[in-house]
């Protein structure tokens, strides 16, 4: 955990594209901060920017932000991907796997354009795959909240955790947490098309 630390802190600002992030993010957070509105072309995806504003209204500098608060939610991925990764696989494959993720600067960097908000998104999308397989109550609150908070933050890893629980469903669709897969599935793949249709109007005067 805490090499995980040190080093996304120390990568996050010797990539190119960090620097890009830094100037964006700073002055969108210190924005929503000043005027509780968010930026143009930023309301789809607000989480990380919401929560980052926050702490700067509570008197917290963006730069410790940057350097302490995003490199410890990155860290802190490193718990519910190895929770994951356990349930499919030995606990030695599994504490291997995560050995080498905690060498990855950004979790999923592939899946994302700016950086910070893709360190929110990898650390809901495992923990909302934890809860998704692990939570055993009838209303599965926490996967519930843990999907919402994912597709606040990012969409790309949203559509691989619904094509993550999908896949697992079919394949395991006479079993009951393949059933309850399913189920959650039709009902988050539900509200995402309800949101998309709400909020047509707005995209397409955006894009046209």
């Amino acid at each position: 955990f805490a090499f995980k630390l040190l080093w996304v802190n120390a990568t996050l600002w010797m990539l190119p594209q960090a620097t890009l992030d830094i100037s964006l993010y700073q002055s969108a957070v210190e924005e929503v901060a000043e005027n509780f509105a968010l930026p143009h072309g930023m309301w789809w995806e607000p989480l990380s920017i919401i929560v980052m504003a926050g702490l700067v209204r509570v008197g917290i500098p963006f730069f410790y932000i940057a350097r302490v608060f995003l490199p410890g939610l990155s860290s802190l991925t490193l718990i519910p991907f190895f929770l994951v990764f356990r349930r499919f696989d030995q606990p030695e494959v599994a504490s291997v796997a995560t050995l080498l993720l905690a060498f990855a600067p950004l979790e999923l960097s592939i899946f994302q354009i700016q950086m910070y908000r893709n360190v929110f998104a990898g650390f809901f999308l495992m923990a909302a795959l934890n809860f998704t397989f692990t939570e055993s109550q009838r209303i599965p609150v926490m996967t519930i909240l843990s999907a919402i908070a994912l597709f606040l933050s990012h969409v790309v890893p949203s559509l691989v955790y619904l094509a993550t629980i999908f896949a697992y469903g079919l394949l395991h669709r006479k079993e009951k947490d393949g059933k309850r897969c399913v189920t959650l599935f039709v009902f988050l793949a539900g509200i995402s098309l309800v949101s998309m249709v709400y909020f047509s109007p707005t995209i397409y005067s955006w894009l046209y």
